[in-house]
């Protein structure tokens, strides 16, 4: 794992520390899923498909897509699980990604959701 990937996953994991639930794991998988759906971000950057909140979606007609949601890109690179969540972030810094994640309110559910164990980065 990478020295940002860890440095997220264990700033998530603080805060589900605090609120006590499960430490988070890194599936390999759905870190491969996240990698891939940034180079589709970057790639597309700019696109109308990926505006707002279509940030979370592939457009298949687009480079490098690989699932309209997080759940088909995680099934695409091997996951086994039926649901995943997403955040995303523009910060550089991953504690700075993770702490924007906790200060949105819609954003915090799901690294804090108990029923999660693998993570993402």
């Amino acid at each position: 794992m990478s020295s940002a990937r860890k440095q997220a996953l264990d700033r998530a994991n603080s805060f589900r520390s605090t609120a006590g639930t499960p430490a988070l794991v890194e599936s390999a998988p759905q870190a491969a899923a996240a990698l891939a759906h940034s180079y589709f971000w970057l790639f597309n950057f700019g696109q109308a498909a990926v505006a707002d909140v279509r940030i979370h979606e592939e457009d298949p007609s687009l480079p490098g897509a690989f699932g309209a949601d997080s759940l088909a890109r995680a099934q695409y690179f091997g996951y086994t699980g039926s649901r995943t969540a997403e955040d995303h972030s523009h910060a550089y810094q991953p504690h700075a990604a993770v702490d924007h994640w906790v200060d949105a309110v819609l954003h915090r559910l799901a690294p804090r959701d108990p029923q999660d164990a693998p993570a993402r980065s």
